[in-house]
């Protein structure tokens, strides 16, 4: 691979990741029982 190509692939994916989000849900119960919440931002603990 170029070293330019390489540089320019590295700092592309560095760009991206920071765009990245993830989606997390919660269940109840285990074996994905009960009632869920479903989350795409931080969630205190209050």
């Amino acid at each position: 691979m170029k070293p330019v190509f390489r540089c320019a692939l590295t700092l592309v994916s560095a760009v991206l990741a920071g765009h990245v989000y993830a989606q997390v849900t919660f269940y109840e119960r285990e074996n994905f029982g009960g009632k869920s919440f479903t989350t795409e931002r931080q969630v205190n603990n209050s």
